[in-house]
């Protein structure tokens, strides 16, 4: 039995089962928790997947694994699946949740990273197993399984440090938290490495008997060099060889790049948005409004905007500006958006309207999951006789539910701070 992967992976199934119980079963409720219990879905999905992923992964690596192939294919069958739903339902707690006043950006940048990463790696792992590359599907589902059990790890990573040094900051948790998954990483790739080198030294072996072969049953037509060097088929198969050995090394050597470029990051500001977090409705446009006339003013931009951009992984944009939509009346607009993943695999925000006179009438909240599949849409709008709201559920781009639109107060009573 794998003893040690079991123990590594109790943390996340039982902390995956905890957590489902608790919801499920009504548990106390408290302002740590108190966003699982307002959005239950994504937690209790993640936990359920996470316990399966946990548990029959552990037994999916082991050397007598592949001696049961019916067993292992089932664990497979169980295992995908389930590591594509912690994954993704990972990165939606992130783009949903709000962030717990011990976490950070940093933190939630590296779970939006080894997030997508998993996803990643599993599909490569799927693609080679439908081509029958047997030992690339278990590199890479390896690295899956490292990724998912990163939770058991930073356990192992956080404890001493709370014991020898004390609660750590939010800089340091995102650090050590950042470190239980390039540990399980490091350890896989070492894992896989290992597992490969006798098959690369039999497969060279191997290629230098057929070489020798080949020249046994067709000898080269060699030619002596006046430096007494030898020239015809021997060298060209050597500057064959080291090309391929060069477009090796520049191929890795671009995939670093691209991976640095793509996680950098950028940030770009003319306004904290952040500072008026505490001040909503008519009152927010108003404070926003007066900043844009002293921007304007000084001849810097014609929008208030706050940019924060991690490629390919997060970004996060914040801007109000002028508006002169067609069909609406002229005034304002201010949108505060976060997408997640490639081509925005992940979305969610807000869009406020204001007119002429700094007062909001239209309040917009949207969300969409994996690129659009899953959309839902609630809708605001300031009328003569209260505030109308509505809610849009689309599912598959193609089957909308909406709602009764009903009064739910005056603006006053639900747009102030």
């Amino acid at each position: 039995m794998p003893t040690s992967l079991l123990l590594l992976a109790a943390v996340p199934a039982l902390g995956g089962i905890y957590r489902v119980l608790h919801v499920s079963l009504g548990g106390e409720v408290t302002p740590a928790n108190q966003r699982f219990f307002d959005a239950p879905t994504p937690i209790v999905m993640h936990g359920v997947a996470c316990a399966l992923f946990a548990i029959l992964g552990a037994f999916q690596f082991t050397s007598g694994s592949r001696r049961r192939p019916r067993r292992h294919r089932v664990r497979g069958a169980i295992l995908v699946p389930s590591a594509l739903v912690v994954a993704t339902t990972g990165l939606w707690m992130e783009a949903s949740y709000d962030l717990p006043a011990h976490d950070g950006e940093l933190l939630s940048a590296f779970r939006a990273v080894f997030g997508t990463a998993m996803i990643a790696t599993t599909l490569l792992g799927v693609r080679a197993l439908l081509r029958r590359e047997y030992a690339r599907h278990g590199a890479w589902m390896m690295r899956t399984y490292a990724i998912g059990m990163g939770a058991g790890t930073q356990v192992v990573v956080l404890l001493p440090w709370m014991l020898l040094v004390g609660e750590p900051g939010v800089f340091q948790r995102a650090l050590l938290m950042g470190a239980g998954w390039v540990i399980n990483l490091a350890f896989a790739e070492w894992t896989i490495h290992r597992r490969s080198a006798p098959s690369q030294a039999t497969g060279a072996r191997q290629r230098q008997r057929q070489r020798q072969r080949q020249r046994q049953d067709n000898p080269p037509d060699l030619q002596r060099s006046p430096t007494g060097g030898v020239t015809g088929r021997h060298r060209e198969t050597g500057r064959t060889e080291n090309r391929m050995e060069v477009d090796s090394a520049a191929a890795r050597l671009g995939a670093l790049i691209l991976i640095t470029v793509a996680c950098a990051g950028c940030v770009t500001s003319n306004y904290d948005f952040a500072a008026l977090s505490e001040v909503g409705g008519h009152a927010r446009g108003a404070r926003l409004w007066q900043a844009l006339v002293l921007e304007q003013e000084d001849g810097h931009h014609e929008e208030l905007y706050d940019i924060d951009m991690i490629p390919l992984v997060r970004t996060h944009l914040n801007v109000f500006a002028e508006s002169d939509d067609e069909g609406l009346p002229p005034g304002f607009v201010e949108a505060d958006i976060d997408a997640w993943l490639p081509l925005f695999g992940i979305v969610d925000g807000t869009v406020d309207r204001y007119d002429s006179d700094r007062q909001r009438f239209e309040h917009h909240e949207f969300s969409s999951w994996l690129w659009g599949l899953f959309q839902t849409h609630r809708e605001q709008v300031d009328t003569t006789v209260g505030l109308r709201e509505q809610n849009v559920l689309r599912l598959l781009w193609l089957f909308d539910w909406e709602s009764t639109p009903e009064y739910v107060g005056s603006t006053s009573e639900v747009w102030s701070p």
